[in-house]
Parts: C-alpha cells; structure tokens; sequence
C-alpha cells in the first residue's frame, strides 16, 4: 500500500432526482465518518473540520480533499477526489467499507471512536444555557428574600432595619434603616438591581450599596449590605454594612 497523504473529506449534496430522497448521515452522530481506521496495514485517523473530514497516518502528512458523492443501494455512502483516484466506500455506520484507488483496494475498518472536543461556537451555547438555567432558578429563589431584616450586631444600642421586597425584572425595592443613639442615624429608599444570581447594586450616589443574597441561616433568610462608598445621610461615623438576618420569609 502506497503512503497516504493526508484525507480530507467535504461534503458535496447533488439535488438531481435520483439524490433528493439519500439522507447520508455525515458531520454530525453515530454514523458520522469519525474515529480510528485501519485501511490496509496502516492506521488512519479521521476527524470533522467544518463541512470536511480531515484523514492522517501522521501529524505532519499533506491533505487529500474527498467530496461525498452519492449513496449507493440505499446504504453505501460514497466519498471520492476530484480527480476520483481516491474512492471510500463506507456501511451505514461508517464502520467498516472499502478504500479504492485504480489499481488496489483495501478494507476499511473503525478500530475505535474518538473522543472530539466541543468548538468554541459549542462552548459558547453552553454557557449561555447554563447562565439561562442559573438565571431561571434565581428568579424563582429571590421572592423568599421579600421581608423584614434586622441588623446581626453585638454594638449595644445599635439597631439596623431592612424591608426589602422583590418586584419583577431582578428589581428589589428596600428601606435601609440604621440608628445609633447620640451618634448617627439616617434612612435610605431605593430599589437594588441584580446583576448576578446572588449579588444587586443600588446606585445612589447619595450611599452605594451592595447586597449579597447568603441564603437561609438560623430558620431566616439572610443578606449582607456593603456600603461601597461614602453616605451622606449618615456621615462618616457609621456604615450600614453588616449581616441582616430575618425570622420571617
């Protein structure tokens, strides 16, 4: 057997007649032309590039172009060059078929499937459905954290109120209260956007806050508040940053 270059093979559908009903299975599941072969008495690897198969013996071996050509009695799928000096003929199952050259002929056998990478197109559509899938379950968690919260805190005399309450569209609306006798108070009214599954903004700049959903804790419901920036409603002696914690869902 003379040495092989390397084989690529593209598809190539004609739409005469007697072709429009052949369904050949080609770039894509179990009957794909993909895997490990044994043409002969060497070892061929075949993989899909883009509309293509690509065939080597070596790393380093010079492509042959094949083009899908027809299916013959329903069952054999044919793949030939340009010049048709290289003709494969594979099962249904792209298994087991015949590689033809002019003069000689060799048994063509899949020794093993390969495992192939996802393309950067495939990863993509799985991240983006799996940020669907976290965004969806998100949505259905954050209405819990509707209620009343109070402020976990060990500051004798200190007391901080929440009330939040889940709107629509990753909205909360809140009433962040914190009063610290003969030191500070003050109150701030808004709404806090989420921008992750666990995580929301509130961008006043009169006190940018940032919450942090922690899930339940002690038969509650518990958030963190961080001040991000300076507040003036309540000066720079105190912030409202700390774990709010809720008996009531």
């Amino acid at each position: 057997m003379r040495t092989l270059p390397l084989l690529i093979i593209a598809l190539f559908v004609t739409c005469s007649p007697a072709t429009e009903k052949q369904t050949p299975a080609l770039v894509q599941g179990p009957d794909a032309l993909e895997g490990e072969y044994q043409i002969g008495d060497g070892t061929w690897t075949i993989v899909p590039v883009r509309m293509a198969y690509e065939m080597r013996n070596a790393p380093n071996a010079q492509p042959l172009l094949l083009f899908f050509q027809s299916v013959e009695a329903d069952t054999i799928s044919v793949y030939a060059t340009e010049d048709r000096a290289v003709i494969l003929k594979m099962n249904p199952g792209h298994s087991r078929g015949m590689y033809l050259e002019p003069d000689e002929q060799w048994e063509v056998v899949r020794v093993r499937l390969l495992e192939t990478q996802p393309t950067e197109s495939q990863e993509a559509e799985q991240l983006h459905a799996e940020a669907a899938t976290d965004a969806a379950a998100a949505e259905e968690t954050w209405p819990l954290y509707s209620g009343e919260y109070q402020l976990y805190t060990e500051s004798e005399g200190a007391a901080g109120r929440l009330e939040m309450r889940y709107l629509a569209n990753k909205q909360f609306d809140f009433t962040l209260t914190l009063d610290v006798p003969d030191v500070c108070g003050a109150t701030v009214k808004g709404n806090f956007k989420m921008e992750q599954v666990d995580f929301g903004t509130y961008a006043g700049q009169e006190c940018p806050l940032a919450l942090t959903l922690k899930g339940s804790w002690n038969s509650g419901m518990t958030v963190q508040i961080e001040q991000t920036g300076s507040c003036v409603p309540l000066g720079d002696v105190c912030v409202f940053t700390g774990t709010y914690v809720t008996q009531t869902q």
